[in-house]
Formats: C-alpha cells, structure tokens, sequence
C-alpha cells in the first residue's frame, strides 16, 4: 500500500515490509456497515488502503481471539470519500419502469461496484505488504 487511514479502534504496528492493524474494541458484529457510508462507530474500526502504481497486493489475516471473525472488504467507503452522501430513499409508490428503453443497452457488460463483499475466517488481525 501507498498509505493508510486508520480509525482511532485499530492498534497500528509494523513488521519489516508488513503493517499489521488490530482491533482494539470488542464490537461482536453488530456494527458491521449495511452502506458504504459508515457510522462514526463504524469509522472508528476501519482501515482504508491506499494504493498507487500497485498491480496486487498480499493480504494476511489470523485471529488472536476464541471466537470467529467477519471481514468486510469494499472498493471505497466513507473514509476514503468523505463526502459521499447516503443515497435517496426509493419513492413510494415505486414508478412504473418506462415503456421502452431511455438509452440504448450496452453490447460490453459493465461491472457494478459492490459496497461490500462479506467472508468470514478465523482472523482478526489484517497484515498488508
């Protein structure tokens, strides 16, 4: 990575070429984000890499801890994008889709960003070279 931020509930060390964030607060998954733009709560336990000129990157994770881990990974959030704003509720009654097509379709799929891609693991601890 090129740099870090990391909230003020992570314990920042390093080893050699490795930085190694650990969380400092006991949270049993009940803060775990549902929106790219996070809690101060959530803030507060979430490290956002930075990368430049980085094709890939080696990602580490163990758990100190007698119990399961759940980590959050995600493109960006409100940490590294601070003024992205809570989107707009779903007007009610939801319109009616159109009738035709208001652009034409493209021929070349297009990814869709996914704010957060859950796995679980018997890790805690998050080490990055």
């Amino acid at each position: 990575h090129s740099d870090y931020d990391a909230g003020e509930n992570v314990k920042v060390r390093q080893n050699g070429r490795a930085t190694i964030f650990s969380d400092i607060k006991i949270s049993g998954s009940e803060n775990n984000p549902t929106s790219v733009v996070l809690t101060e709560e959530q803030q507060s336990i979430a490290v956002a890499l930075y990368f430049e000129n980085t094709s890939q990157f080696t990602l580490h994770m163990a758990n100190d801890a007698k119990w399961p881990r759940t980590f959050l990974l995600s493109g960006i959030s409100s940490v590294q994008w601070p003024s992205i704003d809570t989107p707009a509720p779903t007007p009610f009654p939801t319109p009616l889709p159109s009738e035709a097509p208001t652009y034409p379709p493209t021929t070349t799929p297009v990814s869709t960003p996914s704010p957060t891609c859950p796995f679980s693991s018997v890790s805690g601890n998050c080490e990055v070279d």
